[in-house]
């Protein structure tokens, strides 16, 4: 019925993740609004992953891929997988990180007002971008 009418929306998998980063902070290594960065609980003790939402095309997704696979996480190489998923799914995703966030129900926040948010700081980097091997993506405190 209404699966028609949703648009298909790209995210990107990030795997592995050590346990201390969170979703904050690596929102701020890859330089993109929290809004978009989702790291499941892990109950099963596997490999921890994050997910990049809200990718408009499958080319957006694609370049992410290529610009990040390969960097280092706190010394541990990444790998990207880019794939689509409904619109109705990337929503519940970013509604369960915004009510785990607030420690209360579902945000009702603009959702504007979240993607103009500026995560860059000047906080060091744990991040070695693959391209950009020799240099360290960070001022060092």
């Amino acid at each position: 019925m209404t699966s028609n009418n949703l648009s298909t929306k790209w995210s990107v998998r990030i795997v592995p993740l050590p346990a201390a980063l969170s979703y904050i902070r690596l929102a701020q290594e890859l330089r993109l609004p929290i809004s978009r960065v989702y790291i499941p609980k892990n109950f099963n003790h596997s490999a921890r992953y994050a997910w990049i939402n809200d990718f408009t095309s499958e080319e957006d997704a694609n370049e992410f891929v290529r610009q990040w696979s390969g960097a280092l996480i706190q010394g541990q190489k990444i790998k990207c997988i880019a794939s689509s998923s409904k619109s109705e799914q990337i929503d519940s995703f970013c509604s369960s990180q915004e009510s785990l966030a607030s420690g209360s129900g579902p945000a009702k926040e603009s959702k504007a007002q979240r993607t103009d948010f500026n995560t860059l700081t000047t906080a060091s980097s744990s991040f070695q971008h693959p391209q950009k091997s020799s240099k360290l993506l960070s001022v060092n405190n």
